[in-house]
């Protein structure tokens, strides 16, 4: 170690990209060093060194999630718990590109649920044993997952509502246009339902100016 490592303003590269800058080093195990955000933390010049610091604030989970400073764990006794896994997936589903996310490639996630400590809170506060997070139910035909849109259903009630939203149409004006109960909006739109059935199944290239999305 040399004193240059120890001098105020100091740069080191951690762990998940970003860097830490020494404040004020008071020892070799009391070395405060300021991360992103203005926020700050005591290390050791050790871990320092060895780039072994992790910045929470930064997004490590599908470029979009981080972890946050607060209460909430990501794991207990090794294990993810309940709430992370839940978050991961939300993420999962809206910012990793599969084919088994095809469903969900124009949803999002609302800024405050990118930090996992709000997000872990919310889950705190509404989580049921068993059930499901879901963001269409309460709101239907959102595409954002946000503490206003979203709550725990069972997974008999997601199943039923996943059946009933794969009919998705553009409008005559361009617009997509989700549609959860055919039936009824062949009924308000006068629109033959056999034939916006067959616009769906790809039969048909069009109804009156609807087509498939």
């Amino acid at each position: 170690m040399t004193k240059e490592d120890t001098k105020a303003g100091t740069r080191f590269s951690i762990a998940n990209g970003g860097t830490a800058t020494i404040v004020k080093y008071n020892g070799s195990l009391d070395v405060l060093v300021e991360l992103s955000l203005g926020l700050t933390k005591t290390v050791t010049i050790r871990d320092l060194r060895l780039g072994c610091i992790k910045d929470k604030m930064i997004p490590s989970v599908y470029g979009v999630g981080f972890i946050g400073n607060g209460e909430h764990k990501s794991r207990l006794n090794g294990n993810k718990t309940t709430k992370y896994k839940c978050w991961v997936r939300m993420l999962e589903r809206c910012y990793h590109n599969d084919i088994r996310h095809i469903s969900y490639k124009d949803c999002s996630i609302c800024d405050e649920w990118h930090n996992f400590q709000n997000f872990a809170k919310w889950h705190e506060d509404n989580y049921i044993e068993g059930f499901e997070l879901d963001k269409d139910i309460k709101v239907k035909g959102n595409r954002i997952y946000s503490p206003a849109t979203c709550l725990f259903v069972s997974q008999r009630e997601n199943k039923v509502e996943a059946k009933a939203t794969n009919h998705r149409f553009i409008s005559p004006l361009g617009e997509r246009v989700d549609v959860y109960n055919l039936t009824e909006f062949c009924r308000d739109n006068g629109l033959t339902q056999s034939n916006m059935c067959n616009v769906h199944s790809g039969k048909r290239s069009h109804h009156k100016g609807w087509t498939k999305a």
